[in-house]
């Protein structure tokens, strides 16, 4: 993969995880991912986290036009996340995961800000994302409305640990 022409500048450790030991997706992804999956997430997620309109509809304009294929990439990429993320919430070994040190470091910032009932939540929006991308469906509307929704379970977990707390 990494002699490939179009796997250059491309975070392949991510595509390798995310391609499942599978080269021949492991090409596709390579040929139709721009740029780096977990960097775009990871914005994404503090526009959820965050919930702020203006820089939520800036990040939609931003990357709401990139190409069916990377538009599976990404929601692919937010469920092996999400699911990871699941296993760092029931295991608490963050040594057990398949996740980078940057990704792994998020996820331990995440452990305080998001309860397990809406990690589950936020799991079945990304599925339904998955579904709505491989209908062709308007990639800019999924993502407002998952924006939304993953804010709303964000803010719920949090308010949620700070009256148990």
């Amino acid at each position: 993969l990494k002699l490939r022409p179009e796997s250059e500048g491309q975070d392949l450790e991510t595509i390798v995880r995310l391609a499942d030991g599978h080269l021949n997706t492991a090409i596709r992804l390579c040929e139709n991912v721009d740029d780096q999956l977990s960097v775009v997430f990871k914005k994404w997620m503090q526009c959820c986290f965050i919930g702020n309109g203006v820089e939520t509809m800036k990040f939609i304009a931003d990357n709401g036009t990139i190409g069916r294929e990377s538009q599976k990439a990404f929601v692919k990429y937010g469920l092996h996340f999400y699911v990871e993320y699941m296993k760092y919430f029931a295991i608490g070994n963050i040594d057990m995961l398949r996740l980078t040190n940057a990704e792994r470091m998020s996820v331990q910032k995440l452990r305080n800000k998001l309860d397990f009932e809406n990690l589950e939540k936020i799991i079945e929006v990304l599925e339904h994302m998955s579904k709505a991308v491989e209908r062709n469906a308007s990639y800019k509307m999924l993502l407002l409305s998952a924006t939304i929704k993953i804010h709303h379970y964000f803010r719920s977990s949090y308010t949620t640990t700070a009256k148990a707390g």
